[in-house]
């Protein structure tokens, strides 16, 4: 009893270094989040439009401000009269300084405006593109995890079937129950292999998806270590999330502002039909001059400059500016409203979301009794094999719903606040602190086929098989657990350098396979087990 407290205690204090040691190694949503925002080229993008957006102030308030310019002209003329037989070279030079200023124009103050509301849409846009950032990185970070779990719950369904397996091979050796029983588990068995297939390739889809956004790639990531703070939005009137989105929603706000630039517009296309005043200064000097005058002159005028008619540009310029403009009123009722579709909608996924969570988890446990109840039903021959198949299904699928409920509510929590304008680097933070569990995806994403082979094809075959393992088995009555399998030792030894202290590689027909422990009854590996499992899904307890 002593040693087998010793162990247990021995293999918990290893589980808890390399939880901790596996911890440090896997990467945070936030860290992820900070990738993104320096590698990101769509974000990128975005701050590159928004400083040359910037720009258009000051360039439309430069046509208001003072021009001068300035002009110089040098020559040299040579001569040769006829009359004297000598060369005679004269230099002129001219130097003009010219200063104009705006005095009226209305094209111009105009424009100065629809700048500064084309700058205001921009900075909207840009904090837009912020937020969209952060639900975009958020979004690929939940897709990865979630498939992640379901091939996770994948393997674990897969076992329990080839456990059942296994069962009712051992009952059609001795006659206890026919070949349709084993042929039913066996093809259930296959169409759960093929559907782990299809999660993982989801998976590394999921993953490739992610890396187009960081450009990193990622070995592990902090996951929903058993459940998460369920927490209603607040406030929890949806009319006031439809309210603050109204008011706050960035973009909402560019898209208003960009119809105020075009109502603009329309004033700018009629300042071209207004006059122009503008005043001149200028200095000029010129050598060239005529020797009785001074040959520095200065000058000051005003301008007036009217096109009353310009063949109808000015006209149909002003009626496009109309309807543009128009176009525009129409793109900001339809912004508003499926700001406030995407509002309503993301805070029911959120209330939703929960209560499917809760349900589900409810769900877990009643599905559990019912494949206990099942199985119990099927000894005594009460159920059949469907029945016992049809409740794994079950049991498997609700611990998949439940878990991906809870990564649905925290995109959903994202989308809520996106859609009212307050979504911050904060809420990450925030739901950064609930991802606590290391997932490790070269574990998860390893062919595994729990040492089958090709030792299941057929009753008659699984006979010889399973007389072989019983008779390895009663040779050692000793329990342990096995953490990982694999195709290739090298994998198996790599997987064994983040295994706990103690494990051991072994070779098992064609698999390699990493055990921790030894114990003496199945009760204490049970026990062992509970805590092993927290950090490694696929553990699970096996005759040494």
């Amino acid at each position: 009893m002593r040693k087998n407290i010793i162990k247990i205690l021995a293999t918990t204090i290893s589980l808890l270094s390399i939880t901790i040691s596996s911890t440090v190694c896997a990467e945070s949503l936030m860290q992820v989040y900070q990738q993104a925002l320096k590698n990101d080229p769509t974000y990128q993008e975005a701050i590159s439009t928004w400083q040359a957006a910037k720009l258009n102030l000051p360039i439309a308030r430069s046509y208001y401000l003072p021009t001068l310019t300035l002009e110089g002209d040098y020559s040299e003329t040579t001569k040769k009269p006829i009359t004297t037989g000598k060369y005679t070279t004269t230099d002129t030079s001219k130097y003009t300084a010219t200063l104009t200023q705006q005095i009226f124009n209305y094209d111009i103050w105009s424009s100065i405006k629809e700048a500064d509301y084309t700058v205001k849409a921009a900075t909207a846009t840009y904090f837009a593109a912020q937020q969209s950032l952060m639900q975009r990185v958020t979004n690929a970070y939940f897709d990865v995890l979630t498939s992640s779990e379901e091939v996770v719950f994948d393997k674990a369904f897969k076992r329990e079937l080839y456990n059942q397996l296994v069962t009712n091979e051992q009952k059609y050796k001795v006659g206890l129950t026919s070949s349709v029983d084993v042929y039913t588990t066996k093809a259930t068995y296959d169409t759960q292999v093929a559907q782990e297939i299809a999660d993982q390739n989801t998976l590394r889809a999921d993953l490739e998806a992610l890396t187009a956004i960081t450009n990193h790639k990622y070995k592990s990531l902090l996951g929903i270590k058993n459940s998460i703070p369920l927490l209603s939005p607040n406030p929890k009137s949806i009319d006031s999330w439809v309210t603050t989105s109204v008011k706050q929603n960035y973009n909402l706000q560019a898209q208003q502002y960009t119809s105020l630039a075009y109502k603009k517009d329309i004033q700018v296309q009629t300042g071209d039909a207004l006059p122009i005043v503008y005043g001149t200064a200028g200095y000029l000097h010129d050598r060239s001059a005529v020797a009785s005058f001074n040959p520095d002159y200065t000058a000051a005028g005003i301008t007036v400059s009217y096109s009353p008619f310009t063949g109808g540009l000015n006209t149909n310029t002003i009626r496009q500016a109309r309807y543009n403009y128009l176009a525009q009123s129409s793109l900001l009722e339809y912004t508003y409203r499926g700001v406030v579709q995407s509002t309503r909608t993301a805070y029911l996924g959120v209330m939703s979301n929960i209560s499917q969570a809760q349900a589900n988890e409810k769900t877990v446990l009643s599905s559990q009794k019912s494949l206990e109840a099942t199985q119990a039903g099927y000894k005594v021959g009460t159920q059949s094999i469907d029945d016992v198949l049809t409740s794994m299904s079950q049991l498997y699928s609700s611990k998949v719903s439940y878990i991906t409920n809870q990564y649905s509510y925290m995109a959903q929590l994202i989308s809520l606040e996106l859609n009212a304008g307050t979504l911050s680097a904060q809420n990450i933070a925030t739901i950064n602190k609930w991802l606590t569990k290391p997932v490790y995806f070269n574990t998860i994403l390893s062919d595994t086929k729990n040492g089958l082979g090709s030792s299941i094809t057929t009753p008659a075959k699984t006979k010889a098989t399973n007389k072989t393992t019983t008779q390895a088995t009663n040779n050692n009555g000793n329990y342990t657990i096995q953490l990982y399998a694999a195709n290739k030792r090298q994998d198996a030894v790599q997987f064994q350098q983040h295994a706990p202290k103690g494990s051991t590689v072994i070779k098992s027909g064609n698999m390699y396979k990493v055990t921790t422990g030894s114990f003496n009854s199945l009760a204490t590996a049970r026990s062992a087990l509970t805590t092993i499992q927290a950090n490694y899904h696929d553990a699970w307890v096996v005759k040494s």
